[in-house]
């Protein structure tokens, strides 16, 4: 993606420079163009580019630790986005069945969705994603979604509107923030997804994407499942996965890229 290729503290130069420029099919334009909205205003958020890769959270020696700081950031992290949430004339649901529930019926409107307080199983099994890079051991200081929430726009054009939101509430960026919207996951998943810091270092996630990628999310969240436990188990016996897993892996890539590039289409992407 862009923020890749150019540095971002020039971003003002270059998206004078590539506005209107061709892009190749209408498609890629409205994309790339989309994409560098974003950018435009993430270039506002603070820290200034450029940010680090990673973050470390505070507390994160243990497992313990991190819940820990974690509880205690959460009411400042609800009432930021109860703000950001109220900027956007958003509705805000802590279910998110309902939510997908409404997207389905094709309701309209950003809504934001407040997750639950990530369980300590599924942060224990995540900490091992990151044990490569820490001799081996589960790492807890690149846990970065205890405390997420999920901004649902309606159309792709939607996504720097919520940045602005986000501006205006004062977040900062614990590290570079995702934006995959030319550029996808391996499974072909657009979003943007940000790690934010509270004033106790606390750093927290939010999504930003439109109801169909969601709604397409969860259709193919049983495939992505498969997909990261074959992977893990990989890491966690420090191998390559075999060519039986490798596949396994292959047909439910396959499976979600198929999923995931009609509901990116349907977004207006």
């Amino acid at each position: 993606m862009f923020g890749h290729i150019f540095p971002t503290q020039n971003l003002d130069g270059f998206y004078q420079v590539f506005k209107g420029a061709p892009f190749g099919n209408d498609n890629a334009k409205k994309n790339r163009q989309a994409e560098m909205d974003v950018l435009a205003v993430a270039n506002r958020i603070p820290p200034k580019p450029p940010r680090p890769e990673k973050f470390s959270q505070p507390g994160g020696q243990t497992v313990e630790g991190l819940y820990e700081v974690a509880l205690k950031s959460k009411p400042e992290f609800d009432a930021k986005i109860a703000g950001l949430a109220k900027g956007l004339n958003a509705e805000v649901s802590k279910d998110f069945d309902s939510a997908m529930a409404d997207f389905a019926s094709g309701k309209t409107g950003t809504t934001v969705i407040m997750g639950p307080v990530k369980g300590q199983k599924r942060v224990e099994e995540k900490a091992w994603d990151y044990a490569k890079e820490n001799g081996g051991k589960p790492d807890f200081t690149q846990i970065g979604d205890i405390l997420r929430c999920t901004v649902a726009v309606d159309h792709v054009d939607d996504f720097d509107k919520a940045f602005e939101g986000l501006q205006k509430q004062g977040f900062s960026f614990g590290r570079e923030p995702k934006i995959r919207m030319t550029k996808p996951t391996s499974a072909g998943y657009h979003d943007v997804m940000i790690n934010a810091t509270l004033s106790t270092g606390h750093v927290v996630e939010v999504q930003v994407n439109t109801k169909k990628m969601l709604l397409a999310k969860s259709e193919a969240h049983a495939h992505y499942e498969k997909q990261r436990t074959i992977e893990g188990r990989a890491v966690k016996e420090n191998r390559p996965p075999t060519k039986e897993e490798q596949s396994e892996l292959d047909s439910l890539i396959k499976v979600q890229k198929k999923i995931y590039a009609k509901a990116w289409k349907d977004s207006g992407g």
